[in-house]
């Protein structure tokens, strides 16, 4: 369902994206989809940014982080 309405709504700005993108990785990630998870958060790390949109997802961005750094082997 999350994965339907990114795709549906893909033009959406990345304030909007970035944090249903980080919670889809980590959905994937409980779930046992390391692939999905890791496919997903390396498209959240290319998303440019501007630094306003940085500051305002700092909290997200730091779980996707954190999230990088778990799914390292």
């Amino acid at each position: 369902m999350l994965e339907n309405g990114l795709a549906r709504h893909a033009d959406a700005p990345a304030v909007q994206r970035v944090p249903a993108l980080v919670y889809l990785a980590e959905l994937q990630m409980r779930t046992g989809d390391r692939d999905g998870a890791v496919a997903v958060l390396a498209e959240v790390e290319a998303m440019e940014l501007a630094p306003g949109d940085r500051e305002a997802l700092a909290t997200v961005l730091a779980t996707a982080a954190e999230l990088t750094a778990d799914l390292r082997p």
